[in-house]
């Protein structure tokens, strides 16, 4: 994952494991992390963001949130 700072989930879901939140002010931040990136680099944060995606799905939100109203 590649995101700017504007992108509301940006601290909750993205980590040095997963991928980079650039400034989104600054077209050259977001230059320096694509210049840094290598397949090898690519393929480890991406299998490391489709394992996140595996507990943070739309249904498991909804379920999660189904449960806590139910739970008042």
């Amino acid at each position: 994952m590649i995101v700017s700072d504007r992108v509301g989930c940006a601290k909750d879901l993205v980590t040095a494991n997963n991928g980079f939140i650039f400034s989104y002010h600054s077209a050259t931040h977001l230059q320096a992390i694509l210049e840094t990136l290598s397949s090898e680099t690519l393929l480890k944060l991406g299998n490391n963001a489709k394992k996140l995606t595996e507990t943070h799905n739309f249904e498991i939100i909804v379920t999660a949130i189904e449960e806590e109203f139910n739970n008042f």
